[in-house]
């Protein structure tokens, strides 16, 4: 009984939360929210009991419903330069690194209007919330609910989504699967440009925290994988219709009442791409050997954070429980509970396959994926709607099957997928046969995909 619409119920072809019956249609005519929220002074429990009225609220910074702020508005952007780091959450959530106390000039600059008025109209968001200063450019005069003054059976509609809407409205939230460096930041970002409310909102890789690529290869987290009931109660207090996966895939990961996609990449050019991304440099050469258990392997405890220099005042704190005695520079932090081995040999070693089949088979040692995991990976996917190759998201029938199976308006956003990134490191012809030979269970799913 997991459907999107909720009950069953529909009216004018538009599925309603329960919550919001009787008051949907004043929201439709009525201008979105900004509440300024004076720190301490009740603006968590009107964020709240916004999301219990059943708006749909601007995503916290690091995660979850937060306190109904764009990260641009979160309680003090004062003298941190925060860009180094949101660009690196792009790529890694690390958990909620939250309110920012006692900084100078921030480089995440107060959105203007027109850019408020986006963010808007890309999320389909009713209510917002400004934790900082409270600037003359922050009224706008112009934040009218109904854009360009079209409704139809009496709803708004977000123009990015005027021709997807009804299907969103039919069809079930995704689950997109994503493997690591395989084209998943493209599918989320496109997934924001088709209207999709997506996980954590505009931050991070569309992922939840426990479905983080940080949890990926962990013997144990205190984050654990959600279960379906509890991923449907996700969906439905956050309105999400889109969320993504990326560390192992788990048999209790796929649930009815959700949609499910992956693409594949080529093994080696998988391999390749982290190789330059890490930064890793020669070190990879020892993971065509075997064993391979420990090339290129590194512990990290702390999470320096470029560009952070600022000071703290004494007795001040943070909700990742840093604690600075005096003032002092802080660059680096470190994350209780992070302490893990980061290995790299694992993408050396049919990676795709040890994702596909869930956390045991990921943990099993260098040389052991065989042909029964194979068949476990083949078995999985075939229960998937969408597989695709990221080779070819810029062909016209990868771009037809999101059309049709996600009523996306606007698929071409695929073929953005261009990497400027100058690799310094190319496998040699040698290389590339050594890694085909060592990861032959990858290449066999792979090449069982369709080339569209």
């Amino acid at each position: 009984a997991l459907l999107r619409l909720f009950f069953g119920l529909a009216i004018c072809g538009h599925s309603l939360n329960p919550v919001r019956i009787l008051s949907q249609q004043q929201k439709t005519y009525r201008k979105p929210v900004v509440w300024v929220h004076i720190h301490k002074s009740g603006g968590s429990t009107v964020c709240k009991a916004a999301q219990q009225n059943g708006e749909h609220t601007a995503r916290g910074p690091f995660g979850g419903p937060g306190n109904c702020n764009f990260l641009s508005d979160d309680w003090p952007l004062q003298g941190w330069n925060l860009q180094p780091f949101y660009q690196m959450l792009k790529t890694a959530s690390l958990g909620d690194l939250g309110d920012v106390l006692y900084r100078g000039s921030a480089a995440l600059k107060p959105l203007t209007c027109e850019e408020r008025m986006q963010k808007v109209r890309t999320q389909n968001v009713t209510w917002m919330q400004i934790e900082r200063e409270f600037n003359e450019g922050d009224f706008c005069v112009a934040l009218l609910r109904l854009f360009f003054g079209l409704a139809i059976c009496g709803y708004s509609l977000n123009p990015v989504t005027i021709l997807s809407l009804q299907q969103k409205a039919q069809r079930k939230p995704v689950v997109w699967v994503h493997i690591h460096k395989s084209g998943g930041s493209t599918v989320c970002e496109a997934a924001r440009q088709n209207g999709e409310h997506t996980a954590l909102g505009d931050v991070g890789n569309c992922n939840f925290l426990s479905d983080d690529v940080g949890l990926l290869y962990r013997e144990s987290s205190d984050l654990k994988p959600p279960t379906c009931e509890e991923r449907m109660q996700k969906v439905r207090a956050q309105s999400v219709t889109w969320m993504q996966i990326e560390r192992e895939f788990n048999e209790g990961d796929f649930c009815d009442g959700f949609l499910y996609g992956t693409s594949l990449r080529d093994p080696a050019m998988l391999a390749q791409s982290l190789v330059n991304f890490e930064g890793i440099g020669a070190g990879y050469k020892k993971c065509l050997e075997q064993p391979a258990e420990h090339c290129a392997e590194k512990t990290v405890t702390q999470v320096t954070l470029p560009g952070l220099e600022a000071k703290e005042p004494a007795g001040s704190t943070s909700t990742i429980s840093w604690f600075v005695s005096c003032e002092k520079t802080v660059t680096q932090v470190t994350l209780p509970g992070l302490e893990a081995k980061e290995p790299v040999w694992i993408y050396f070693d049919n990676f795709m396959v040890r994702v596909l089949c869930g956390h045991d088979v990921m943990m099993l040692p260098p040389g052991a994926i065989n042909a029964t995991h194979e068949k476990m990976a083949l078995d999985m996917l075939a229960k998937f709607d969408v597989v695709v190759r990221m080779e070819d998201f810029s062909n016209n029938a990868t771009v037809e099957l999101f059309r049709e199976t996600f009523g996306w308006s606007a698929p071409e956003a695929l073929r953005e997928h261009e990497n400027s990134a100058v690799h310094p490191i190319t496998f040699s012809e040698e290389e590339l046969l050594r890694y085909q030979e060592l990861n032959q269970h990858d290449y066999a799913i792979y090449n069982s995909v369709r080339v569209l």
